[in-house]
């Protein structure tokens, strides 16, 4: 098996994970405020992008103000 193999099984794997009650209560609030009705899998899923995107975003930003930081000296 290759190494593509090996990260497509890796993707349609599903885990279980264990959530304190305040959590989940949380991610239940969060799943009636998106317009369409979706499962708490989902709702994780679409928490876990939106919380990349951000990270992602910031990391850029800061390597952005250290370059700048670097230029000016």
């Amino acid at each position: 098996m290759g190494k593509r193999h090996e990260e497509e099984k890796m993707k349609n794997r599903v885990h279980s994970i264990t959530l304190s009650t305040q959590s989940y209560e949380d991610i239940k609030k969060i799943q009636g405020i998106i317009p369409i009705k979706v499962s708490i899998p989902q709702t994780i899923e679409y928490l876990t992008k939106i919380g990349l995107k951000i990270i992602n975003k910031t990391q850029s930003e800061l390597h952005n103000e250290n370059r700048q930081d670097f230029r000016d000296k």
